[in-house]
Formats: structure tokens, C-alpha cells, sequence
């Protein structure tokens, strides 16, 4: 059975064609979340295994691609209005975005091999690859409300929580732009960058 949720343009949110109901800022954040979290629970699971021998770190290292990849996909055309809206752009901006986590991926693969890192480590770190998966799910969801830039997004390391980071931009259209506001996680023990941040861009605005 299709999926009753489809994007509307005009209204940029999802809509259940069955109820007629929108969907929230707040649901649409939950599942960001819950999917991270998911993401998350199987690299540990990954990391459990590679310590019991049944993985070698190639393997591994096979695996955590094909997930990390599918986690930045995933939050990419969630926060962009789905597959249909995917341009050729985007799937170039989230194929660099994917390029370059398969560079820290390579350096955590050798450290790994040299035998730096116990499981515990292993799983943390690798945990922090689909953290950093936010900032698609930002990126596309800023652009899908029209704004072409903002300075950064939550997720994308540039906060001393790194990718630990659950702010999200709320992004709202005037006369002559954008206002966009940098919103705390109100659960989470923000850091020092990220309450800045929400005093800073309070809001930031961006022009046409």
C-alpha cells in the first residue's frame, strides 16, 4: 500500500492524502531523531560483532558505508519532501556530504586495525557517523523551505557537541527573505556554541 503522506509545495510539509492533516515541526523532528537513533543502535551492534571476531575491520568498514550512506540519504530526502523532489543537485549535494565521511571513515578503519580502539570506543565513535547525519535532514529541509544557505547546520561538527548536536533550524518566509532561527534541543544538555548560536541567530536573516 502507497504511503498516504506526500509533499506539498506550497505548504512545504508533508500532508496525509487520506486525513488531510499536516504534519508538525515537532513529528518531523521525532523522526529525525528516532531514525538516528536507530542508525545508531546498529553501529553499535556492528561494533559488537567485529569485536567478537565474527567481522574482520574491511567488512566493517564495507558495512558502515553502506549504512552511513543510508543514513545521510535517508535524512537528506526526508527533510527535502521525498524521492520526487530529489534534483540532480541534491543528490550531489549529499553525495559530497557521504564522500567526505567515507574520509573519516577510512582513518577510523586504520586506527581500528592497528588495534587503538576498544569496542566501547568503536561504538561510540561509529554511533557519531549517523549523528552527523542531522545536518542532511537541516541542509535539505532549509533548502526545501526556499533558503539556499545558512552558516551552518546542527550536526555538521562546527559545535563543541559535534554531531551529538539536536538543535534544528525553524525556518519561516517574509516580504523580503528568510528569518531563521537556531533552536535548542530543550531535552538536551546544550552546548556552549549551540546557546550562542540561539542568542545570535535570534534570527538570522537571509535576503532574496
Amino acid at each position: 500500500m502507497a504511503s498516504p503522506w506526500v509533499w506539498s509545495a506550497s505548504a512545504k510539509r508533508y500532508r496525509n492524502t487520506r486525513t488531510g492533516r499536516f504534519i508538525g515541526q515537532k513529528d518531523m523532528l521525532a523522526l529525525r531523531d528516532t531514525f538516528t537513533q536507530a542508525q545508531q543502535t546498529q553501529a553499535a551492534e556492528l561494533a559488537r560483532r567485529l569485536a567478537q571476531g565474527d567481522l574482520t575491520v574491511d567488512s566493517w568498514q564495507r558495512m558502515m558505508r553502506t549504512d552511513v550512506k543510508d543514513s545521510f540519504i535517508s535524512q537528506y530526502v526526508l527533510g527535502h519532501g521525498g524521492r520526487g523532489s530529489m534534483t540532480q543537485a541534491d543528490w550531489g549535494r549529499v553525495g559530497a556530504m557521504v564522500k567526505e565521511q567515507y574520509r573519516y571513515l577510512d582513518g577510523f578503519a586504520r586506527a581500528m586495525a592497528d588495534g587503538e580502539l576498544t569496542e566501547a570506543q568503536i561504538a561510540n565513535r561509529a554511533g557519531m557517523y549517523h549523528g552527523s547525519s542531522t545536518q542532511a535532514y537541516e541542509r535539505a529541509s532549509a533548502l526545501a523551505s526556499g533558503v539556499p544557505s545558512l552558516p551552518a547546520y546542527p550536526g555538521d561538527g562546527s559545535t563543541q557537541c559535534h554531531s551529538n548536536c539536536r538543535c534544528h533550524w525553524d525556518v519561516r518566509e517574509t516580504d523580503t527573505g528568510w528569518d531563521a532561527y537556531w533552536i535548542m534541543d530543550a531535552a538536551a544538555e546544550n552546548c556552549p556554541d549551540c546557546i550562542r548560536r540561539s542568542q545570535e541567530w535570534a534570527p538570522y536573516e537571509v535576503t532574496r
